[in-house]
């Protein structure tokens, strides 16, 4: 055992006389954090903002509980913003509209919610029930925002279905 000791002691010396134990020890972790710190600052003051359209064709329990407890708590926070259309067409419109960043205001939407008639229905019945997405150009983290979306209602639905449909009574 006093041999090992007497070894680590001596490649302790080695390596503190050693500047490049110095350096990768010490110089290197703090460089690289400073590397990151400017790389990344930038996310701290991202601010996320989204214009979102939804057609209901549908009108029942299934597409309102989307519609209003949904989207309509999304559009509680301020940087979201969501508009409800009578048609499709209407909501490819805004959703395929190329901005010109030198033009005036120009009214566009990031993504499309379309809920197709029969959507409540088919929550009820064991076909699938969707929910279209259509997603603007250059829209992407707001696109991804609403497919996300999307896919989480359609997933609570369907355990809704599956607890449903396996529960004795």
């Amino acid at each position: 055992m006093g041999a090992a000791w007497t070894i680590a002691v001596k490649d302790l010396k080695q390596r503190i006389r050693d500047r490049s134990a110095l350096i990768v020890g010490v110089v290197a972790p703090l460089a690289l954090a400073a590397i990151f710190s400017f790389v990344f600052n930038p996310i701290e003051d991202f601010e996320f903002a989204a214009n979102y359209v939804v057609v209901d064709q549908d009108g029942g329990p299934a597409a309102r509980l989307f519609v209003d407890q949904v989207l309509g708590g999304m559009a509680a926070d301020d940087s979201i913003t969501v508009k409800e259309l009578d048609t499709i067409e209407a909501a490819r419109a805004l959703v395929d509209v190329e901005v010109d960043p030198f033009a005036a205001e120009t009214e566009t939407a990031d993504a499309a919610f379309i809920l197709p008639a029969g959507f409540s229905a088919s929550v009820i019945s064991p076909d699938p029930a969707t929910i279209e997405v259509l997603a603007g150009r250059g829209s992407g983290t707001a696109a991804g925002v609403a497919v996300a979306v999307a896919e989480q209602f359609a997933s609570q639905l369907q355990t809704a279905r599956v607890s449903t449909a396996t529960s004795e009574f």
